[in-house]
């Protein structure tokens, strides 16, 4: 686990994160009470790794109009482009 790490860490990714963007890459679209049970983590602890998330331009938060309750996690561009390189490394 520390070795993997050290690795992620060479691109700027937390073990965190990790968690977070191997879900994603999995089933993208989710919102954050689904990705925090998916994780196992509680929702505050999701909610500031996807900010921080957000603001490394991995992932991105929406709101549908008719449903302004949910909050929606997407990788972006960026964070789809770190599955190939990041999961070599595991």
């Amino acid at each position: 686990m520390r070795a993997l790490q050290a690795r992620l860490a060479g691109h700027r990714v937390s073990y965190g994160h990790w968690t977070f963007l191997r879900i994603l890459w999995q089933r993208d679209g989710l919102t954050q009470r689904e990705l925090s049970e998916e994780a196992g983590v509680m929702e505050p602890s999701t909610y500031a790794a996807i900010k921080a998330m957000e603001e490394l331009g991995y992932v991105s938060r929406s709101q549908l109009p008719e449903n302004r309750k949910n909050v929606y996690v997407r990788l972006t561009p960026k964070g789809r482009a770190l599955e190939k390189k990041l999961v070599p490394l595991a």
